[in-house]
């Protein structure tokens, strides 16, 4: 019967694409901001659609000014977790709890390389949805970024 209802979704997605991937079946992360002192332990939610529990997982973390790159991943159909690209997450300071809804990204001993966005994804039917982001700050840092801009008479 499993089978028979991944067809039905597929065929429903093609002709009405529209209708299938709606707000309802977003990922939601629901701190936008987490703030941390050094050493600490923070963890990063994430919730998807339980009806989609076996499709695959991700999280991408996101310097300042840099492109985001993926930290942890998990397989479609099982409840596992791969550490990728990442020696944090190889070394065990970042550890993934997955269960029926839940995706959630632990990041212990907190250091200044972790103030970044974090995304959660998840992709069905090849197409990816991200959560707004959960941006990591370090209490204490007083770092200010101003975006520059060029003028008419830089271009």
């Amino acid at each position: 019967m499993q089978c028979f209802d991944y067809y039905i979704m597929k065929l429903t997605h093609m002709l009405y694409p529209h209708t299938f991937l709606d707000k309802a079946h977003d990922v939601i992360q629901l701190n936008r901001v987490t703030e941390a002192a050094p050493g600490d332990t923070v963890t990063l939610d994430c919730f998807f659609p339980v009806a989609f529990k076996t499709e695959p997982l991700s999280w991408y973390k996101q310097t300042l000014g840099q492109k985001p790159f993926l930290v942890a991943r998990s397989s479609r159909g099982t409840l596992s977790w791969d550490p990728l690209f990442s020696e944090d997450s190889q070394n065990g300071r970042m550890n993934i709890q997955r269960s029926d809804g839940v995706f959630n990204l632990t990041i212990t001993k907190i250091t200044s390389s972790d103030e970044a966005t974090y995304y959660c994804t998840w992709t069905v039917y090849q197409q990816v949805k991200f959560g707004n982001g959960t941006f990591l700050a370090l209490k204490g840092n007083t770092r200010v970024f101003q975006q520059n801009t060029p003028t008419i008479q830089e271009l």
